[in-house]
């Protein structure tokens, strides 16, 4: 058995409040598995966050209920030798700037790296054009962010391997010792049995309303604005459907205003935020048609996947995220991006041809089978132990 020392360093901060840490639900759950599969001692790096945790999303543990160590940085901490001290191999966040000189660091110290990635520069383009006003502000966003990637670019030419989430970003950095995987929370026991899809698609192709849905954070970067002059496009050509939005976020009031001035309220529903396995999992399992998804950039949401293991097709815009998925596997229709005329007409199009919709709901399910979250760490893992174990 390899008994290689495996550190682990996030993005995502942690927090600590009366005597406990406060974490992200889904980073701790990541720690959980990490640290049934590895086969060695484990600890985790993360940033200690100044401000207050979210009100969502988050666990509050002591030290003893953690899976392994944990050693939290303040943010202007510099990384030294001293914290990879017992360290053989560091995974750390590519997608995080104040992590890109620790594949130096660790081949100065003779111990191996690898970086995880999500975002390539056309994402972080697209969210500086979504999210920051000004033209001069946008300017100087900018110059970071090409300084940035050209210290990304050496820092992954140093870096032993790279675990690339969806594929833009596997194939931007092409790492010779790289690994593509899919982002998701959902395990094998939570996917619909075949007897539970075939129930909803029989109501389905009897000719029922088609039920739609977005999940996610309400925000400008998922598209959120446009749920709604969606919604009143596909009503003006009188298809009958409900739309269930799950969520919040900045443009919730937007979102309110819109349902009043589109006189849609009998035809979508915001439902707010609901717990994800719990609430949010069986209920769309249960109920939704198809997802709507009309992400303007090319972030590899882990809501794809999750989507797809619910055994729903997905109608979206054609980021390099969602395009990267049909090319690899028929569950969903596309359009282009800020085309919503065109997305209505692929919803429209597949409410006719109940039977395709039904296809693409058993091929997304059939897709995700092979995703799972057991699976996705597994070879994660693999992948890291192959890297410890392998010739300078």
């Amino acid at each position: 058995m390899s008994r290689h020392h495996l550190t682990l360093f996030p993005s995502v901060p942690v927090w600590h409040r009366a005597g406990h840490w406060v974490l992200d639900r889904k980073f701790l759950d990541g720690l959980v598995r990490y640290a049934e599969l590895w086969q060695g001692p484990m600890r985790c790096m993360a940033w200690l966050a100044d401000g207050s945790p979210p009100s969502h999303g988050t666990l509050h543990c002591s030290t003893g209920q953690l899976p392994c160590e944990l050693l939290a940085l303040p943010p202007s901490q510099q990384v030294t030798d001293s914290h990879l001290q017992h360290t053989d191999l560091l995974l750390a966040a590519g997608d995080d700037y104040r992590q890109l000189g620790l594949s130096r660091l660790c081949r100065r110290l003779h111990r191996r790296c690898a970086y995880v990635i999500e975002y390539i520069p056309e994402t972080r383009r697209q969210i500086i054009r979504i999210e920051t006003p000004g033209r001069l502000r946008r300017w100087r966003h900018q110059l970071f962010l090409d300084q940035v990637e050209r210290q990304r670019i050496r820092a992954f030419g140093l870096a032993h391997g790279l675990q690339a989430n969806g594929l833009p970003a596997y194939e931007h950095y092409a790492h010779r010792h790289g690994l593509l995987y899919f982002d998701t929370r959902m395990s094998a026991a939570t996917l619909p049995s075949p007897l539970r899809l075939e129930r909803r698609l029989s109501s389905l192709l009897a000719g029922r309303p088609l039920h739609l849905a977005f999940s996610g954070r309400l925000i400008g970067m998922k598209g959120a604005h446009q749920l709604l002059p969606l919604a009143h496009l596909l009503s003006d050509r009188d298809l009958p459907f409900h739309f269930s939005i799950y969520g919040a976020g900045e443009l919730t009031g937007l979102l309110r205003q819109q349902l009043a001035q589109y006189g849609l309220e009998q035809r979508v529903t915001l439902v707010g935020p609901l717990d994800f396995a719990s609430e949010l999992v069986p209920r769309i399992q249960r109920e939704v048609d198809l997802y709507v998804m009309p992400h303007p950039q090319s972030d590899p949401s882990c809501t794809y996947l999750e989507t797809l293991a619910c055994g729903i097709p997905i109608a979206g815009y054609l980021n390099r995220a969602f395009a990267g998925l049909l090319s690899v596997a028929d569950i969903g229709r596309g359009a282009a991006i800020d085309d919503l005329r065109g997305l209505a007409d692929q919803i429209c199009a597949l409410d006719r041809d109940r039977v395709a919709l039904a296809r693409l709901s058993r091929q997304a399910l059939d897709f995700a089978r092979h995703h799972t979250v057991e699976t996705v760490f597994r070879q994660r893992v693999e992948h890291l132990q192959q890297l410890c174990e392998a010739s300078p």
